[in-house]
């Protein structure tokens, strides 16, 4: 996958989803999942196929070599490159209230020099 592919798979399952996978936890308030409650998926967790998906992960960022390892065997080239833009999405869903997916996905393909096309087709 591309950059921009990565990117447009991304954006159109957040703005399509628009809510963060996850769930209430005491000590952290909210936990974002890469699996969460209803079939939900985090930005990255929609990039990993169910076969190579481990709850084991669901504490761990996008950096950690089981998520990167995921990420390869569902065919995603995990370059520096790639990692910084699935990290700039991972800080995005967990950081970012959906209501305000749109205008931070935008800042997220200006700072990728990505096209931002998949987001005003997603917003109509």
């Amino acid at each position: 996958m591309t950059l921009q592919e990565i990117f447009d798979k991304v954006a159109v399952h957040l703005l399509t989803q628009g809510c963060k996978s996850g769930q209430p936890n005491p000590s952290m308030g909210f936990q974002c999942l890469y699996r969460g409650p209803n079939g939900t998926q985090c930005a990255v967790g929609h990039l990993i196929k169910d076969e190579h998906y481990s709850p084991e992960m669901e504490t761990m960022c996008v950096a950690e070599e089981i998520v990167i390892q995921a990420l390869i065997d569902s065919g995603v080239k995990c370059g520096p490159v790639t990692l910084n833009l699935l990290t700039d999405l991972q800080i995005l869903h967990d950081g970012t209230p959906a209501e305000d997916w749109c205008e931070d996905l935008r800042v997220v393909a200006k700072r990728h020099k990505l096209d931002p096309y998949v987001i005003d087709m997603e917003s109509v």
